[in-house]
């Protein structure tokens, strides 16, 4: 089944093996020859658990990281930024982050189409993200938005 695979996609999966299973994974890529492909929203919280902190926990991301930030530019990269997302000096970003992504569920339509246009529920979830950062993050909405209207700097590669 797996040299029938074209490609795996994930969208804010979190971390789900150790080295050893990173190992394991690049060898079943090269083996079998497919794509496999992680995307990371912005301050999506999803993908930062559990931490990558060496003592409790040795969970660790296998491929390249498509990251998009709030205004749907992609970046191919190693990982997401803020990896362990806990970290005072992004708190106040973030939650600046989540302000602008509140006014812009307002004015998307305006700005890319009216296909994108936010409604009632997916704005009070804006409202969330603001108060509890990266949390609003891990709805489709974005993901979608993403690969819709973002564009990455290099192809990606694993």
């Amino acid at each position: 089944m797996l040299s029938k695979l074209e490609g795996v996609y994930t969208f804010g999966q979190p971390r789900i093996g150790d080295e050893q299973f990173e190992e394991y994974m690049k060898e079943v890529v090269r083996k079998h020859g497919f794509k496999y492909e992680r995307f990371v929203y912005y301050n999506d919280i999803v993908p930062r658990v559990p931490f990558d902190d060496k003592i409790l926990f040795s969970y660790k991301h296998y491929g390249s990281c498509n990251y998009f930030n709030s205004l749907y530019k992609g970046k191919v990269r190693e990982d997401a930024p803020n990896a362990n997302y806990i970290n005072l000096l992004w708190l106040i970003p973030t939650i600046l982050t989540g302000a602008w992504e509140f006014i812009r569920s307002f004015i998307i339509q305006f700005w890319k189409g009216k296909e994108y246009k936010e409604n009632w529920m997916m704005r009070s979830l804006r409202i969330v993200g603001i108060v509890l950062p990266g949390m609003s993050n891990h709805f489709p909405f974005d993901y979608v938005n993403s690969t819709r209207l973002g564009g990455l700097a290099r192809p990606c590669t694993t």
